[in-house]
């Protein structure tokens, strides 16, 4: 086929599909042209979840927020727990970076039937689908993001400099969500089943993660065990960031996380793209 004025052949072997024929320049044009095509693949996204829905794209800031709520008036009101960890922003904080990876993973199991067959059938590459599921959550999670700095100085925490690495940790959350969907993606187009069990996981797994409670009420013998969880390095650090206003102390444990998240990342993708024509063939 012709593009750009240059031949592309796609090669579909046992160990991959491969592109020749692209020099650098025609990889540029064609990477330019693939991140337009993802920036209105997810304009149109967006408008979808809200068409017809009276308050439109307020909603993906209120239902966190909503959700914080519960939680505060359950554990603060009813129960009447109390402490630092039991604040509304608190809560709020947790929900705020949590959603993001929960609608990644959840959807993951499901992507090759509810996402790429529709990539597929337009002739675009299926990279072009995982893109597009990153890129629209994590536009969301930017309003989500803001809502939170914006209630955070309203209820007299004031402005701290370290807000904005929570930009920088919600990366690599990111990173770590997309690499466990991509994987998902992988299985789940084999055993249609695993979607069911893998969003049980995932509400399991929040409250086992210091969302709704700080790490200093995990017991002493549990700590090892419990910091095998990603997540007992990822929210401690963004609670310190937004709400104390200091640098993470678990640089280190980021740091694993994030390597190792980048390595699941990259062999998913080796996996993918190997396994391509039998999910295509299968599909």
């Amino acid at each position: 086929m012709q593009i750009d004025h240059q031949t592309v052949q796609l090669e579909i072997t046992p160990s991959g599909i491969r592109r020749t024929g692209l020099g650098f320049a025609g990889q540029i044009r064609r990477l330019w042209r693939d991140l337009y095509c993802v920036l209105s693949l997810v304009r149109l996204s967006l408008h979808q979840e809200v068409f017809g829905l009276t308050f439109g794209h307020v909603w993906h800031v209120l239902e966190p927020a909503l959700q914080a709520l519960a939680y505060f008036i359950l554990i603060s009101v009813v129960f009447r727990a109390g402490g630092v960890d039991t604040t509304f922003a608190f809560f709020f904080c947790g929900v705020t970076f949590w959603r993001s990876h929960s609608t990644i993973v959840c959807a993951g199991p499901t992507f090759f039937f509810s996402r790429a067959t529709q990539y597929i059938q337009s002739s675009l590459p299926l990279y072009i689908a995982y893109l597009e599921l990153f890129v629209s959550e994590f536009v969301l999670f930017l309003l989500r993001f803001s809502m939170l700095c914006l209630f955070i100085a309203g209820a007299g925490y004031p402005p701290k400099w370290t807000w904005p690495l929570g930009i920088a940790i919600a990366c690599i959350q990111f990173v770590f969500s997309m690499a466990l969907s991509v994987w998902l993606s992988f299985f789940g187009a084999y055993f249609k089943d695993l979607g069911k069990f893998v969003g049980h996981i995932v509400w399991f797994w929040w409250y086992i993660s210091p969302g709704l409670y700080s790490f200093n009420r995990i017991p002493d013998w549990a700590r090892p065990f419990y910091d095998l969880n990603p997540f007992a390095q990822l929210l401690p650090a963004i609670q310190s960031v937004m709400l104390r206003g200091e640098l993470p102390h678990n640089a280190l444990g980021l740091a694993v996380v994030f390597i190792a998240s980048l390595f699941m990342l990259w062999m998913g993708g080796v996996l993918i793209n190997r396994t391509a024509y039998k999910l295509y063939r299968d599909l």
